[in-house]
């Protein structure tokens, strides 16, 4: 458990400053003081940043990619289309 910590992309969007602090504490890492204003700062020039946008895959790859990938969908979460 002190070797390994998971963290989702959608709860590292919302709060990376959280996130990371978390993920120090969990591996017992010291050092966050000295890093959690850096990361604010990063944090805050980084704002307004967007996600590149692209085109649904098609509905036949979908259900190919759902049906592969299902068993990892559930396991962490993720629907299923």
């Amino acid at each position: 458990a002190s070797q390994f910590h998971e963290i989702r992309l959608s709860d590292l969007e919302q709060d990376m400053v959280g996130q990371i602090g978390l993920l120090y504490e969990r591996l017992g890492l010291s050092g966050f003081a000295q890093v959690e204003q850096k990361l604010r700062a990063y944090a805050q020039a980084n704002s307004d940043y967007k996600k590149n946008a692209h085109d649904d895959l098609p509905s036949d790859v979908r259900r190919r990619v759902a049906s592969a990938w299902q068993r990892n969908f559930t396991h962490w979460g993720y629907p299923v289309t």
